[in-house]
């Protein structure tokens, strides 16, 4: 009797979506993920958790589309190219030899989950999704230059995944579990237990604890309100899958606001940084001044120290005063030797005690 395959975990989401935070928890509760893992960068300091094999393969076929490594496309169509599909299946195979159970992490896995689905059938997809507002903001601070040159793009992105992600869990929902990234972040043991009870996969308990301060909410509700008046869509897309995994709707959500007022708020808040930093400038140049000051009085001190021990040392080396060095020679007859302090001293011969008249 052939023994059907053990199932395989795919974790997944856009970028800045707490995949990787999700996959260290599932790692650590016996899911294997790969040998070879991308290592931590400025982005995820503490690993992205990512097998560099199937990494690769995503970065060939957007290569062979045309689209940039890293998966920042709308395109809705990406083919995979036969020679490529191939290498996909001979490495599924090797990974179905090793650990069990077994999966990846990878954001542009996203842009192929029906391709992968036909491929595997026996898998099973953990999909995240964040707050438009939020994931922006990330890849903001990130300095990602495809975003840095159109910031409106990261919300087209965005959208073109979490489309991907709520189509393909409304197409196969035995398939899907669908997190929030906030949720999942705070409280990894409850999704844990979640793939482990939904799919029997066998996990055990994550180590560690989410850190709290992971996903620290920053934004002001002006710039939320940029979302809501920009891509209206985006926001709508972000209440359906709440809704799909079961959540209230986002408290954070702003409506749109006069485009004016915004400009507005956001000229005012320049201003004051501007303000701010140039103030910041000043007491550093002070700082800098006083700095420089106690340095050069630090080393005048140094000097005057090192005049005073070499005066010392000087003085120490003088030969005794006359008239001290007859008082020690007395003093040594009278104990019947030298002192060693007394330089060239020979013991005196005991004196022949004197009789008295």
């Amino acid at each position: 009797m052939c023994q059907s395959p053990a199932p395989i975990l795919i974790i997944t989401g856009m970028h800045r979506s707490g995949t990787s935070v999700v996959a260290a928890a599932l790692a650590s509760a016996g899911l294997h993920v790969g040998s070879r893992l991308m290592p931590g960068g400025r982005g995820n300091p503490r690993g992205h958790f990512e097998d560099l094999d199937f990494v690769s393969l995503h970065e060939r076929i957007l290569r062979a589309n045309g689209i940039g490594t890293e998966g920042f496309t709308t395109a809705t169509e990406i083919p995979v190219p036969p020679s490529l599909a191939d290498e996909a299946v001979l490495l599924v195979e090797q990974r179905r030899l090793g650990q069990t159970p077994w999966g990846w992490k990878d954001p542009r896995t996203t842009l192929f989950l029906e391709w992968w689905a036909r491929l595997l059938p026996e898998a099973r997809f953990l999909l995240l999704f964040r707050s438009p507002a939020e994931v922006i903001d990330s890849l903001f601070r990130r300095g990602d230059d495809t975003f840095s040159l159109n910031p409106g793009f990261a919300l087209d992105v965005w959208s073109a995944y979490n489309r991907r992600i709520h189509d393909f869990q409304r197409a196969h929902p035995d398939r899907c579990h669908l997190a929030a990234a906030e949720t999942a972040v705070a409280d990894p043991r409850r999704l844990v237990a979640a793939v482990r009870d939904r799919w029997g996969f066998p996990l055990g308990e994550p180590a560690g604890v989410a850190d709290p301060h992971l996903f620290r909410h920053r934004l002001d509700l002006g710039r939320r309100s940029l979302v809501a008046h920009g891509r209206p869509a985006a926001l709508e897309l972000h209440a359906t899958l709440l809704a799909a995994a079961g959540l209230p709707p986002d408290p954070k959500t702003e409506q749109p606001r006069d485009p004016v007022s915004l400009a507005l708020a956001e000229w005012a808040r320049g201003s004051s940084l501007e303000s701010r930093a140039s103030t910041a400038e000043t007491e550093l140049a002070e700082a800098r001044s006083r700095a420089e000051t106690l340095a050069q009085e630090m080393a005048a001190a140094r000097r005057e120290l090192a005049r005073l021990e070499s005066a010392e040392r000087r003085s120490s080396r003088k030969p005794l005063p006359a008239r001290i060095s007859r008082e020690a020679r007395r003093l040594a007859r009278q104990a019947g030797w030298f002192g060693s302090d007394v330089a060239g001293a020979k013991p005196v011969p005991e004196a022949t005690p004197r009789r008295w008249q």
